[in-house]
């Protein structure tokens, strides 16, 4: 019986690791399959800083901490910069916030600052233009300029945008994706190189809110970014941003740590090792087989760090 042995070891050697995946068939040989796996995220935190937004600031100010305590615990090498919606004269126009405009993982009180760029005020501009402004803190001049240095070619564009409103930006929502797809080409083994975010007001059925100067303007625009992107929307109609800020981490990791097989499997004989210790297979806590991508994804307490080494056995179904 033809068996396979992916052997993944995720070490990086200046933010970049190897895998391997090895087939042996019955001669005893084997075929080295070698894909890239990559720690790097740049973060990009746009923050509606108009009238009504200070408590929605200081609500997702109490929550990012979360985010970047478990990237530095599973080892990314990552960087967070925040600017506003604000694209007036008297606006950021896309500059990054701060005397330090990127912050990055290990750097010492990392969560202070990252508490105090969010809290922008609520002395912007009334016309919100997040799209406009995440477009143009990543173009020419300031990418070259006073933004330099926060787009790294070889990392995950993440956009996290939050307003409770619909974005006024001039250009239509498929520019924006077209503009995205340019500049992060899908990184290898992925289906794109970037994804956006969104808290503000959805429209689901349940939400039926207000928020703080009795604004509810669904962000539709933000919406078709975030559904062809795969990200997630949820709701800023709460005290708590805690769980929108997990389910964002939650797919980012699940997304960043997927491994994709070479064969198609006999699921049932899928076993999966961290460290040579047996993962269970749980789509909650454990592993689980994602058919239409042909891949391995992992949840919960099971999202591997970056020095983890990951062994998958399995029967191709053409073998048996």
């Amino acid at each position: 019986m033809l068996k396979y042995v992916s052997s993944f070891i995720f070490i990086f050697y200046f933010l970049l690791g190897c895998t391997a995946d090895f087939y042996v068939n019955k001669e005893g040989k084997s075929l080295v399959y070698n894909p890239l796996f990559n720690s790097k995220l740049d973060i990009l935190l746009v923050v509606d800083n108009s009238g009504s937004m200070e408590k929605h600031q200081e609500y997702l100010a109490n929550s990012a901490p979360g985010l970047t305590s478990r990237l530095e615990s599973l080892g990314f090498d990552f960087q967070i910069a925040v600017t506003s919606t604000d694209l007036s004269q008297q606006g950021q126009r896309g500059r990054f916030v701060g005397d330090q405009k990127i912050l990055a993982s290990g750097q010492p009180q990392l969560d202070q600052k990252l508490r105090k760029y969010i809290l922008l005020g609520s002395q912007g501009s009334s016309q919100e233009e997040g799209l406009g402004a995440a477009k143009r803190a990543l173009s020419s001049p300031l990418v070259e300029g006073e933004n330099a240095g926060f787009l790294r070619s070889d990392a995950f564009l993440i956009i996290l945008i939050l307003s409770n409103e619909n974005d006024y930006s001039s250009d239509k929502a498929q520019d924006y994706v077209d503009f995205f797809n340019e500049l992060k080409p899908p990184l290898e083994g992925r289906e794109r190189g970037w994804m956006l975010n969104f808290i503000g007001v959805t429209g689901a059925k349940d939400e039926n809110c207000t928020t703080f100067g009795d604004y509810k303007d669904v962000g539709y625009r933000y919406l078709d970014l975030v559904r062809y992107s795969g990200g997630q929307a949820h709701t800023i109609c709460t005290t708590n941003l805690k769980n929108a800020v997990d389910n964002v981490q939650k797919v980012l990791l699940t997304l960043l740590t997927e491994i994709i097989l070479e064969r198609v499997p006999d699921v049932e004989t899928i076993k999966v090792y961290f460290n040579n210790v047996e993962v269970p297979k749980d789509e909650h806590n454990g592993w689980s087989y994602r058919a239409e991508k042909n891949s391995v994804i992992f949840h919960g307490t099971f999202i591997p760090k970056t020095i983890t080494k990951i062994n998958i056995f399995y029967t191709p179904v053409a073998a048996k």
